[in-house]
């Protein structure tokens, strides 16, 4: 005897097709946002990590000139010989040194001295006015961000 089964299948058994593209295209916005997101973020961490370099770079500079003796630190800044009254240098690092413009380099440290006398016939400046500008760049269109700091560099014996 032969005993012939029927499979009866339910209406709504399994995924269609189009069930299956609107689920790919939803997952496919999604990993297309995320992807932004994490292009963004990558952007910003590596900003943030220019800026942490140049400020650390200015701070050191800072420091050094600190630590050096005044006299040494005149003669470096304004060159040998007597300094005049209110006598203005500048001077602008470039990081990496082998880039000369703030488009090639990743930060630029302006520095800008200003002699201070009280005394017109003094040889050295009673003190010296430093003010740093560091510029950094987020990229080749948009315009450096730039971070200013004052010290006076002083001999106080």
């Amino acid at each position: 005897m032969l005993v012939i089964i029927k499979r009866t299948r339910e209406k709504n058994s399994g995924i269609s097709i189009i069930e299956n593209m609107i689920a790919l295209s939803l997952i496919s916005f999604t990993l297309i946002a995320f992807s932004g997101l994490l292009i963004r973020s990558i952007h910003s961490t590596s900003h943030s990590r220019r800026n942490t370099e140049a400020m650390f770079a200015a701070q050191g500079l800072i420091e050094s000139m600190r630590s050096s003796p005044y006299a040494t630190n005149i003669v470096n800044i304004f060159g040998s010989g007597a300094v005049t009254k209110d006598k203005v240098v500048t001077q602008t690092i470039f990081s990496p040194s082998t880039a000369t413009s703030l488009e090639q380099a990743n930060y630029a440290i302006e520095l800008e001295y200003i002699a201070r006398m009280t005394a017109s016939s003094a040889i050295l400046p009673d003190w010296v006015e430093v003010n740093m500008t560091v510029r950094n760049k987020l990229g080749a269109t948009i315009a450096p961000i730039s971070y200013q700091f004052s010290t006076v560099l002083a001999d106080f014996r």
